[in-house]
């Protein structure tokens, strides 16, 4: 999305471009995807805009998301990653918009009616035991009030791991969980379980 006055003092301008994006009285309108594609060692292609407004001569472009780095091990074969606030009224994805005044630092409002989680698809990224593989999702900027919730999906099942306080994110920003093994109940090896009874 781009737009200008024919002075060349007035530039406005979205990366990447989006079909349905508009400009409204003065503010970008475009969506946040509610699904986001694995890309390995960064996020997915379309997943963190990016918006411009003319200064000194240049379109200097700012971010509007932050990053979640989600480390894994395991033996398993990884689907999806999502991603859900704990308060169903912090949004993650759908309609915002972007008012272009600012000078310093743009700042992204979510919309009403949105969604409150996001989700990466993975088709099957194999994990590996001895080496973490990192996942980046890209989320709004913003504070997430009672934490969130992370759902992973493998070929084999489920896991949730809940971080149940505040969290901010701020713009550009890549907040790196601590590293974790993908485990089922019925992972525990036998002889483990046995060493754990009394004699």
């Amino acid at each position: 999305v781009f737009s200008g006055t024919e002075a060349g003092t007035d530039y406005l301008a979205l990366y990447p471009f989006q079909n349905g994006a508009k400009i409204e009285n003065g503010a970008f309108a475009f969506s946040l995807p509610e699904k986001q594609q694995y890309a390995e060692g960064s996020f997915g292609q379309g997943a963190y805009p990016m918006v411009a407004n003319w200064s000194e001569g240049l379109l200097k472009f700012k971010n509007l998301c932050a990053v979640i780095k989600i480390s894994l091990t395991g033996k398993d074969k990884v689907n999806t990653i999502t991603l859900k606030a704990n308060d169903s009224k912090t949004y993650m994805s759908g309609l915002v918009s972007v008012p272009l005044s600012y000078t310093q630092a743009p700042e992204l409002a979510m919309g009403l009616g949105g969604n409150n989680s996001v989700t990466l698809e993975c088709n099957g990224v194999g994990l590996v035991i001895d080496r973490a593989t990192d996942f980046f999702i890209a989320v709004p900027a913003q504070t997430y009030k009672g934490g969130f919730t992370i759902k992973v999906e493998t070929n084999r099942g489920n896991m949730e791991k809940i971080v149940a306080k505040d969290v901010v994110f701020d713009r550009s920003q890549i907040r790196e969980l601590e590293s974790f093994e993908f485990e089922l109940e019925g992972d525990i090896e036998p002889s483990k379980a046995l060493q754990g009874e009394g004699t």
